[in-house]
C-alpha cells in the first residue's frame, strides 16, 4: 500500500487530528440536534404529527400501515433512535482517532481506516450504480479525495505502529510535506 508524508500542507499527525476534530465535532452537533428534534416532536399533538407526516413521508407511511398517530409517533422515534446510534458510534471512532494519535496506539485508528474504507466502498458503488455525468465526475472527485485521505490516515497508522515496535514514545512526525 502506498504511503505518504502529509495531506496538503498538514503533516500526518496535524491531518488526523483535523479528521478527528472535525469527526468529534461534527458527530456531536448532529446527535444535538436530532435530541433536540425528539423533544420537539415529543411536544407535538396528535394533530401536528399528523401533518408533519402528510408534508413528508406520508405514502410511506402509509405503505408500512402506520395510520394512526402513536405509529406514526413511534416510527420517527426508532427511525431517530438508530440515527443517534450511529452517530454516537462516529463519535467514539473519532475519539478513538484522536486518542490513539496522542497516546501513539496505531490500534485506536484502525476503525476511522475501516469507516474510511466503507465511505471509498460507498462512493464507487453510488458512483456505478448512477452513471450518469454528474455522478462519473461527482464520484471520480469525491473517490480521489477519500482515498488520499485514507492513504494518509494508513500511513499515519504504518508510522504509529512502525514507531512502538522500535519502541519509540511521542514520534515526531515530519511537520511539513517533502517538496
Amino acid at each position: 500500500m502506498w504511503t505518504v508524508d502529509g495531506f496538503c500542507c498538514f503533516g500526518l499527525e496535524t491531518f488526523g487530528k483535523i479528521v478527528g476534530w472535525l469527526g468529534v465535532l461534527g458527530s456531536g452537533f448532529v446527535i444535538s440536534i436530532i435530541v433536540i428534534g425528539m423533544v420537539y416532536l415529543s411536544n407535538l399533538s396528535c394533530y401536528d404529527i399528523r401533518d408533519l407526516d402528510h408534508a413528508l413521508t406520508e405514502p410511506y407511511t402509509r405503505a408500512f400501515g402506520l395510520y394512526d398517530c402513536e405509529s406514526i409517533f413511534g416510527a420517527y422515534i426508532v427511525i431517530l433512535t438508530i440515527v443517534i446510534a450511529i452517530y454516537i458510534l462516529s463519535f467514539v471512532i473519532y475519539f478513538l482517532l484522536l486518542r490513539g494519535i496522542s497516546n501513539q496506539n496505531h490500534k485506536q485508528i484502525v476503525p476511522v481506516l475501516v469507516v474510511e474504507a466503507l465511505g471509498l466502498v460507498y462512493i464507487v458503488l453510488k458512483m456505478l450504480l448512477n452513471l450518469s455525468v454528474g455522478s462519473v465526475i461527482g464520484g471520480l472527485i469525491m473517490g480521489s479525495l477519500n482515498f488520499y485521505s485514507f492513504t494518509a490516515l494508513y500511513s499515519l497508522y504504518i508510522k504509529i505502529k512502525n514507531a512502538s515496535r522500535r519502541g519509540v514514545v511521542n514520534v515526531q512526525f515530519n511537520k511539513t510535506p517533502n517538496v
